[in-house]
């Protein structure tokens, strides 16, 4: 008797509330533009228009300890910030580059179950008027880091948000500098 196994493709973003669509552009924008976060396995699990939550593979992630690496910690919690911004300007039709400008993090326990990285508005300050007026803009938000259901650390940045003009203005210094 021969057996055959059916597989079922599943949409990665059929559990999120609010813009799957938005949430795939911006995986894909990872995938392509941050190997990293592929390599780490680095998904988009929630996105309610109120929070946003990465998860990523723990087994990609492993240190000696068999705990996730601090680094890989640092890069789930920075790429869930950095997601928040992005669908936030998404919302408001704004475009900018994200640069994360300053960081702090506090590692409170080590991940060795489920890794996630969760921000929501309430843990949010900045303003997105002034990018919407074509100048710089800062938002400073907090990322809750769990591992499993408990809270393994929190990280907080600061990302600029630079509007196209300033942004070619910036790159076209740097290269005067560099190369004169």
């Amino acid at each position: 008797m021969c057996h055959q196994q059916m597989l079922k493709p599943l949409d990665p973003m059929s559990d999120v509330v609010r813009r799957p669509e938005w949430c795939q552009e911006l995986q894909q924008r990872w995938q392509q533009q941050i190997p990293i976060s592929d390599q780490m396995g680095v998904r988009i699990s929630q996105f309610t228009g109120y929070r946003f939550e990465v998860a990523a593979l723990l087994n990609a992630n492993l240190n000696p300890h068999q705990s996730m690496f601090a680094g890989s910690v640092f890069s789930m919690a920075t790429l869930a910030g950095w997601g928040m911004v992005w669908l936030m300007m998404k919302e408001r039709q704004l475009s900018a580059s994200i640069v994360l400008a300053d960081s702090h993090i506090r590692y409170g326990r080590p991940v060795t179950e489920r890794p996630r990285a969760a921000v929501s508005l309430d843990n949010l300050s900045g303003d997105l008027d002034r990018l919407a007026s074509g100048r710089k803009a800062r938002v400073k938000l907090e990322v809750t880091i769990y591992s499993g259901e408990d809270v393994a650390g929190t990280f907080v940045g600061t990302y600029v948000l630079l509007p196209e003009a300033q942004e070619d203005s910036a790159v076209s210094q740097t290269q005067t500098l560099l190369f004169g």
